[in-house]
């Protein structure tokens, strides 16, 4: 090692080139962290001794090109949450550092940070999910010589995910009926043609071709897809929704005028009115739609086609069997049973 710590002053570290037996030694005194040091070391020592280097860069210096990159693959929403998260808690721990420098010392040590913040597990490996991600891009790139080891938070520290329960036909006309006017058609973008919560939200009129019952929707990953209107009660919506709009979003924000960015509140507060004890959010809604697909005897491909999905694992995985189809479906067997007896 040619640095060291500076005897007296803090946060200092000399950097030391040695020019032979008989040369002097050179002492640059630089004020940052030790990691730093280790890679300023590295620069003066070969621009004086005329060594090519190559020098990787830090996280911080890579991010511009990374974001050039992630813009590609990822959605806009993603994209600034990732800025976002960067900026506000990964850069100020990791942005000094090549990706090949972090090790899982300093990974525990953010971990630690972000918990005593009071941050949740599921929030601390997203964060690292991000982090890891641009780690494995710049080592792909050759602008890292190894990919780093970062450890996630404990799944037994991590919180289960809560169980889906897809409403019923009834409490989903509850729910409806429950909900503000201007609002419902929203739950019914999502409960009648299964548009994801952003899809809704962010549907413009322009997208709304009444006459031919069909959406242009702009799916996950950049897909366009035209869609079907399914039912009467969603077409009736649209064509209400229409009449009012006033901008090219069909549904807005009246105090900021662009496209509302959440409707948490809205659904929790529209089924405890509706007396819905299951927990409802924006993903219950396309979970409905897809178990309500299945109970109408849809087949599993049909499903994935009208759920957009690109695999049948992901239209299972939102396919659930209500304790009524169940007995529905039994009851063909009781009265096949039944009927072969009598």
């Amino acid at each position: 090692m040619s640095y060291r710590k500076h005897p007296t002053k803090p946060d200092t570290w000399q950097i030391i080139v040695s020019q032979g037996v008989k040369g002097k030694q050179l002492v640059f005194p630089v004020q940052c962290s030790e990691a730093e040091a280790m890679i300023m070391d590295k620069q003066i020592n070969a621009q004086i001794k005329g060594v090519r280097l190559t020098v990787h860069p830090t996280i911080q210096q890579a991010l511009p090109q990374y974001l050039e990159y992630y813009g590609t693959i990822a959605s806009k929403a993603i994209v600034l949450d990732f800025v976002s998260v960067m900026r506000r808690c990964l850069l100020p721990a990791f942005g000094k550092l090549p990706a090949h420098q972090i090790i899982p010392t300093q990974v525990y040590s953010y971990t630690s940070n972000r918990l005593k913040a009071a941050v949740s597990h599921r929030t601390i490996e997203k964060e690292l999910n991000y982090l890891s991600a641009m780690c494995r891009w710049l080592h792909n790139n050759g602008m890292s010589e190894k990919m780093p080891a970062i450890p996630k938070p404990p799944k037994s520290k991590t919180q289960p995910k809560r169980l889906q329960q897809p409403l019923t036909q009834d409490e989903l006309a509850a729910l409806i009926r429950a909900s503000a006017a201007d609002k419902q058609v929203l739950i019914l973008l999502m409960s009648d043609a299964g548009l994801r919560c952003t899809e809704a939200l962010q549907l413009k009129i322009a997208e709304i071709d009444t006459p031919g019952r069909r959406l242009t929707v702009h799916g996950k990953g950049g897909k366009v897809v035209v869609y079907p209107i399914l039912t009467n009660r969603l077409y009736s919506a649209l064509v209400d929704a229409l009449k009012k709009a006033a901008t090219q979003y069909l549904v807005i924000n009246p105090k900021s005028k662009l496209p509302l960015g959440s409707i948490k509140t809205m659904l929790r507060l529209a089924s405890k009115r509706a007396g819905i004890t299951k927990h409802v959010t924006h993903h219950t809604l396309r979970h409905t739609f897809s178990t309500l697909l299945m109970e109408c005897g849809i087949s599993t491909e049909s499903r994935r086609l009208l759920m957009r999905h690109s695999s049948l694992s992901a239209t299972e995985h939102y396919t659930h069997v209500s304790p009524g189809y169940m007995e529905r479906q039994a009851g063909v067997f009781s009265e096949l049973i039944n009927g072969t007896q009598k």
